[in-house]
C-alpha cells in the first residue's frame, strides 16, 4: 500500500517489530533547502513535486539514524546512517515542526518534522524524548 493508506498504527507496528520501541522515531518529509528547491523547480516542476513529498520513517539510537522511506509502501528495510558518519548534526525548531539537518558520506541530508496532522501524532512527543536522549549521540 503507498503511503496515502498507511496509519500511524502500521508506522507503530514497522518500528516496534525492527526495533522494541515507539519512542525513538519520527515521521519525517524530506527538506530541501530553499536553493536546492528552486533549482529542482528551474529543471523539473515534476521532479520537484515527486522529490520533496518523499515520505520517511528515522529511528534513533546509540548505533545511528535509521531511515525507511515510505512514500510508496512500508515494506523494505531501515538504512543505517551511523553517528560516526554524521559529524554535524542540527536541529532547528519552531512552533509547528522542526528542521534535522546533518551531513552524510558527502552529501546533505535534510528532513521536516511536522507536529500536528494525523499522521504525525508521535512526533511531538518523540521528538522530546529524543532531546532529553541527546538523539543517543554518544
Amino acid at each position: 500500500m503507498g503511503f496515502l493508506f498507511n496509519d500511524v498504527n502500521e508506522f507503530r507496528e514497522k518500528i516496534y517489530e525492527k526495533f522494541k520501541n515507539t519512542d525513538s522515531y519520527l515521521f519525517a518529509i524530506k527538506h530541501n533547502s530553499t536553493g536546492k528547491g528552486f533549482l529542482k523547480l528551474f529543471f523539473s516542476n515534476l521532479y520537484n513535486t515527486v522529490d520533496s513529498s518523499r515520505t520517511f520513517l528515522l529511528h534513533f539510537n546509540e548505533k545511528g539514524v535509521f531511515e525507511k522511506e515510505i512514500s510508496n509502501s512500508t515494506k523494505g528495510d531501515f538504512i543505517l546512517m551511523p553517528w560516526d558518519e554524521i559529524e554535524v548534526f542540527e536541529i532547528v525548531e519552531e512552533s509547528r515542526k522542526a528542521f534535522i539537518k546533518f551531513p552524510h558520506l558527502g552529501k546533505n541530508i535534510s528532513y521536516e518534522i511536522d507536529f500536528d496532522g494525523k499522521m504525525n501524532v508521535d512526533n511531538r512527543k518523540n521528538f522530546e524524548n529524543l532531546k532529553e536522549k541527546s538523539w543517543y549521540r554518544l
